[in-house]
């Protein structure tokens, strides 16, 4: 017999307002959801949000209560788990934490800068915060000490983060990303007094604050080791490539340095030659060769027959780098209707508008893509009900963040994706009742839509309930609903009480709950109290990752 839900079966329960017994969420959970999120709230936002710690209290309580150290390993944690949909969050709470009063936390922080900030952008991103952090009060009885930033335990770690890199990565790292935010690798290196612990170091370091030719004078000697010339060389190549404008040139050094597409200057990257050699040496990683399909397409460097576009064609079809790339489906997905749009983003006012003619060759490659991705993707485990609205409202629709893409296709991929990955689901459409729809993993993605679109349009209300009281009608054990919706909520009850009625008849007290409102500004179904319950506003590329994290309870 089910216990009843006024009734602890769980110590670490509490009561909620109802007097009902739930599981709290702990100042850990509302950090990682901030870290993944950018709130600590139950809610998922495509669009850009201003970090600030009032989104993050958490944070504050954890350092107030000595806890600030665990806070730094759970932000290490995320970054180094890629548990966060962007790094902002996660830079914005270290920066946070390296200019508290509490030396155990200020410490901690400054001690993982490097594995966290990893990337020149990384650092200067930590470095711009940090300096606006340093004016504001702390946790703690005042503000911190330094009100610039720049304090001995900044300069020591950002120190460390040039010192610690081999020579030849150093060197990358400075030419690919010479300035962010406003800050240079110039600014940085005379502000934290940084000095070379080897001459590889010092090589790259004398290069960046005081040029190529510097550089060569001091470290290219009869006597330098093979790694100094090897990283002289390097910059020099990038030197070269920085004021050349000799096309066949660029490519040439890009084929033979291993040379980045940020390293190439903007005038030059309208040169089918320097694409050709960019994608041919692979120094472009699959995830930036898909976003800038639609870049080569307006350049016209994607035209039947040409040499980009059969560089970009055995690039696509080399499905072992998309699997060690990560690449989940909706992400090739989105490139492909990008693509096949014929033009670029025209909700950008400010932008050119440009066209281009689709080659059915890049279609077919980035199609069969869109199938082979599905290879790296990692199941939860976990007993699946996934229910599409087929109200009036949905069809069309565009989804917020991704408008080359309607709401039935963004839920039909992801249907085909728990299909392909999970071995227990069930997929129903709603409107204001439920129908069963015969979705398998051997069908298309045409077929899927095809499925789902017969029965899109029906007048009836959108009631994101009925799904959950479905299931707990016919008896089926789930652990995770996800709902696909444009959240225009007409009728029924609420799903957060459907929810907690579910998991008291079922007996499955940790049932959790995603709401996707892909064309929605802004809604609440989750109850942000509820660490079980999701609400995602919008879609893009990176809320399958936070759909798989939270049914797996790690946000």
């Amino acid at each position: 017999m089910s216990a009843s839900v006024h009734e602890p079966i769980s110590d670490d329960q509490v009561e909620n307002n109802a007097k009902a017994k739930v599981w709290a969420v702990t100042d850990e959970t509302r950090l990682k959801r901030f870290l993944c999120l950018g709130t600590e709230g139950g809610t998922y936002q495509t669009e850009e949000l201003d970090l600030t710690i009032e989104n993050c209290n958490a944070l504050l309580t954890l350092i107030d209560n000595q806890r600030g150290p665990n806070a730094v390993n759970i932000i290490k944690e995320f970054s180094h788990e890629n548990h966060a949909a962007k790094q902002d969050a996660i830079i914005f709470a270290l920066a946070f934490c390296a200019h508290q009063k509490d030396v155990k936390t200020r410490q901690a922080a400054y001690a993982v800068l490097s594995d966290v900030c990893r990337t020149s952008t990384h650092l200067f991103s930590f470095i711009d915060l940090a300096e606006r952090l340093s004016t504001q009060p702390n946790s703690g009885d005042g503000p911190p000490k330094s009100s610039t930033g720049w304090g001995r335990a900044q300069r020591r770690a950002i120190a460390k983060w040039y010192n610690d890199k081999p020579g030849m990565d150093l060197a990358m790292a400075v030419t690919k990303y010479i300035q962010r935010k406003g800050w240079s690798h110039k600014d940085v290196l005379c502000l934290a007094h940084v000095k070379p612990n080897n001459n590889e170091t010092g090589a790259v370091l004398k290069y960046v604050v005081h040029g190529l030719e510097k550089a060569k004078t001091e470290f290219l000697t009869d006597e330098s080791t093979d790694d100094i010339k090897e990283i002289i060389k390097y910059l020099d190549a990038v030197h070269t490539i920085k004021h050349t404008k000799d096309k066949t040139q660029a490519a040439l050094l890009i084929s033979q340095f291993s040379l980045n597409w940020e390293h190439v200057p903007t005038e030059l990257l309208t040169s089918k030659e320097v694409w050709t050699a960019l994608i041919n040496t692979k120094c472009m990683a699959m995830t930036a060769l898909l976003r800038n399909i639609t870049r080569l397409a307006g350049l016209e460097l994607l035209e039947v027959m040409s040499d980009t576009s059969k560089c970009v064609i055995e690039r696509l079809a080399d499905t072992e780098a998309l699997i060690k790339a990560r690449i989940h489906p909706f992400s090739v997905l989105l490139a492909l209707k990008q693509y096949e749009a014929k033009s670029t983003d025209k909700t950008h006012k400010k932008k050119v508008i440009k066209t281009w003619t689709v080659n059915p060759n890049i279609s077919e490659a980035l199609d069969r893509a869109f199938y082979s991705s599905f290879k790296s993707l990692e199941p939860t485990k976990k007993r699946y009900l996934l229910a599409i609205s087929v109200s009036g409202s949905e069809q069309g629709s565009k989804v917020k963040g991704v408008w080359h893409v309607t709401s039935p296709v963004v839920a039909a991929t992801m249907a085909m994706t728990i299909a392909r990955m999970e071995s227990q689901y069930h997929i129903v459409l709603f409107s204001d009742e439920v129908e069963e729809v015969k979705l398998s993993s051997l069908m298309t993605l045409n077929e899927v839509c095809q499925a789902v679109n017969k029965k899109v349009g029906s007048e009836q209300g959108t009631d994101c309930s009925c799904p959950i009281t479905w299931a707990n009608e016919h008896k089926m054990p789930v652990d995770v609903f996800v709902l696909f919706t444009d959240s225009e909520v007409t009728s029924g009850s609420h799903p957060a009480e459907a929810l907690r009625k579910y998991r008291q008849d079922m007996d499955i007290w940790d049932a959790r709950l995603v709401v996707c409102g892909m064309s929605s500004n802004k809604f609440t179904i989750a109850d942000p109290e509820d660490p079980g319950m999701l609400d995602v506003i919008g879609f893009d590329t990176h809320t399958p990752g936070i759909i798989h994290d939270f049914a797996l309870g790690i946000l």
